[in-house]
């Protein structure tokens, strides 16, 4: 589910027109594969371009793929409502690094043999002659060609220009200036990659919402321009011809939900070849349980979950059509084994009804892979994912879970994964962020109107109310300047439990002190340097490095 998980984008709504024994030996065995993977790209084998193979419908390519991993945050993340070209900054304004072919060489070792690309295109497009801009779509076939270049299933979708912030919506009113629109992107992508093989896959859009943003009662009317969205998707590739004739295109229920009221009510698209066709949905039931919205629900039970697998089942692939669950994924809110239990039966139950899953990893609370040090942070997850994904089964019992759930760290700020940013460019701020192996560099251009519009942050922290904590960091500056520094709230109001500022010179200096929270235990707040807003003396670089945040032990 991408209702707008990893950073926020508050203010930056688009204009209308767009609107275990063998652990140690697996995780070997992956490092191997992938050092092999990346001599195969580095002896520069030509890209898949021109490999007009389509022997395989539909159901052959479901059959074939093991498991899948979503780019997530990635080429869909963004950071404005207009189009500004040549720009490719929104590719990293969520936080994570470009994509590169060693990140998807190591997503290949684990097992995975299909990748989801998912692409914002509104802020890429010109506003009145709806042309994509060759920059962003050059960079599109760029990562694509990465993912067929490893010789994987590639899928290549629409992704936030629908959803909770998208232009691009499932109501009747409205919608032939969005459907003008949306044929006018899909004739651009269907041209752009016609001659591309039978391993890539469009996806015709993401989580497609109303106009009332509603997840899982809409209208009758809602649910019939969904249909209608999906067959004039399939239309316009169609009618692009040559190898886009025969390619095998995705479909997603409204949301991309699970329920009975939306599965039943799709349709699947009229075609004009047999068997090319596959419907997505996307599960992450319970959604209490997965969801980082809700840090105090760490248990999960069977029953939703497994109603609902069954009733995709019987939906669609007992009456033909392949199936596939484009997104699924579980934060980790110190439950690790309540999540391998989760991920376990998941995959157990799709893996005896054909139905092919694909992890969300948006870089951050979903992450299996640290995309600043190409390395695997979840191992114990793609064990279970591969296992259960090859027919076997993946033994949990309580010895084994114990052992793969335990963690220890004194200081909570000591996963450098956790750092990320946010640069307002709607609020004309401009800044490039290094992460470097102790923190983050930041070379502000402009500060935006506010503090907060150049920010840097260390996420996913927990305080407990009553206890006292230890918070030291080094910093330095290319110029004098004064920033300031929070901890608080990565959600709603953005509550500030604790705060700061620090006269940043030439010379390393190093902040100490220590408070006490007194406010509710909250288990989603950051650690926030805000290097913006129209007091900074610009253009100036700052870093900040050695972050600690330590519990105290009580009195």
């Amino acid at each position: 589910m991408t209702r707008d998980r990893g950073k926020k984008t508050a203010g930056c709504k688009p204009r209308r027109l767009w609107r275990m024994s063998n652990v140690t030996q697996n995780i070997k065995r992956l490092v191997c594969l992938a050092a092999a993977v990346l001599l195969c790209l580095g002896m520069g084998q030509a890209p898949v371009l021109a490999e007009a193979d389509f022997s395989q419908n539909a159901w052959d390519i479901v059959n074939d793929i093991t498991f899948g991993w979503n780019l997530g945050n990635t080429l869909d993340a963004y950071n404005g409502t207009e189009m500004t070209v040549g720009d490719l900054s929104s590719e990293n304004c969520w936080g994570n690094p470009d994509a590169t072919p060693e990140l998807i060489a190591l997503v290949k070792s684990t097992g995975v043999n299909a990748i989801r690309v998912p692409v914002t295109w509104y802020n890429h497009m010109d506003p009145d002659t709806l042309q994509v801009d060759e920059a962003w779509m050059s960079r599109v076939e760029e990562v694509v060609n990465y993912v067929l270049d490893a010789d994987m299933y590639c899928i290549l979708n629409v992704h936030h220009d629908t959803g909770e912030k998208g232009w691009l919506n499932a109501d009747p009113d409205g919608h032939e200036e969005d459907e003008r629109i949306f044929i006018a992107l899909w004739q651009q992508i269907a041209k752009r990659f016609e001659p591309y093989g039978g391993k890539l896959m469009f996806e015709g859009f993401n989580e497609i919402l109303n106009n009332q943003k509603n997840w899982g009662s809409p209208s009758q009317e809602c649910l019939d321009a969904t249909n209608r969205l999906n067959q004039v998707f399939v239309d316009t590739v169609r009618a692009s011809g040559g190898n886009n004739a025969q390619r095998v295109l995705v479909v997603n229920t409204y949301g991309a939900q699970s329920n009975a009221l939306i599965t039943k009510a799709m349709v699947v698209p009229q075609d004009t070849v047999e068997d090319r066709i596959i419907v997505e949905v996307h599960v992450y039931n319970p959604y209490n349980f997965t969801s980082p919205d809700f840090p105090n629900v760490k248990t999960w039970g069977r029953t939703e979950l497994d109603s609902g697998l069954v009733l995709l089942h019987n939906t669609f692939v007992k009456q033909g059509y392949p199936l596939i669950i484009g997104e699924f994924g579980a934060v980790d809110k110190e439950n690790m084994a309540q999540r391998y239990t989760w991920v376990q039966h998941l995959m157990d139950m799709c893996q005896k009804r054909g139905i092919k899953c694909f992890w969300w990893d948006d870089g951050g609370n979903y992450k299996l892979i640290s995309r600043r040090s190409n390395t695997i942070v979840e191992p114990y997850i793609f064990e279970i994912l591969h296992t259960e994904a090859t027919g076997g089964d993946y033994l949990l019992d309580d010895e084994t879970l114990e052992k793969m759930s335990k963690k220890a760290e004194e200081n909570l700020c000591a996963n450098l994964e956790m750092w990320s940013n946010w640069i307002n460019t709607g609020a004309q701020a401009k800044a490039e962020v290094t992460y470097t192996a102790e923190g983050l560099s930041i070379a502000v251009a402009h500060g935006g109107a506010n503090p907060w519009d150049a920010q840097g942050a260390y996420l996913g922290l927990t305080v407990e109310e009553g206890a006292s904590y230890r918070i030291s960091f080094d910093y330095k500056a290319d110029c004098v300047q004064t920033i300031t520094f929070n901890l608080l709230q990565d959600y709603g109001s953005y509550q500030t439990y604790y705060g700061s500022s620090i006269d940043m010179t030439t010379e390393t200096q190093h902040f100490e002190d220590t408070f006490t929270m007194t406010a509710p235990t909250d288990k989603k707040t950051k650690i926030a340097f805000d290097f913006g807003g129209t007091g900074v003396s610009v253009p100036y670089t700052a870093e900040i490095s050695n972050l600690t945040l330590v519990k105290l032990p009580q009195e």
